[in-house]
């Protein structure tokens, strides 16, 4: 299935191990931030999440805090591939610093 799946949608093996383990599982929700990915989900009706949305989630439901939120943020900011837009929204959402 992972074979299968790389050569449709033109994935690495990475994404079409994490799509071939939602399917086989069938799964709720899958954690993509690949936007390839991201795209065959959506083609197939798999509902998916992104780093952000996680960090977002686990602030809003008490499980992380405000520092913490937004020290992650700030390092997928730097080190991954969001829109400043993206990442100003998610520091806006749990109230961080927005001047980094």
């Amino acid at each position: 299935m992972v074979e299968e799946i790389s050569k449709s949608f033109n994935l690495g093996a990475g994404e079409s191990e994490s799509m071939a383990l939602f399917l086989e599982n069938k799964g709720d929700i899958l954690a993509t931030d690949d936007r390839l990915a991201i795209n065959a989900c959506k083609s197939i009706g798999i509902k998916t999440a992104s780093s952000i949305a996680f960090i977002i989630e686990s602030f809003e439901k008490g499980i992380i805090d405000k520092i913490t939120a937004d020290n992650m943020i700030k390092i997928l900011a730097s080190e991954g591939r969001y829109k400043y837009e993206i990442i100003f929204e998610a520091l806006n959402k749990i109230g961080g610093d927005k001047n980094e």
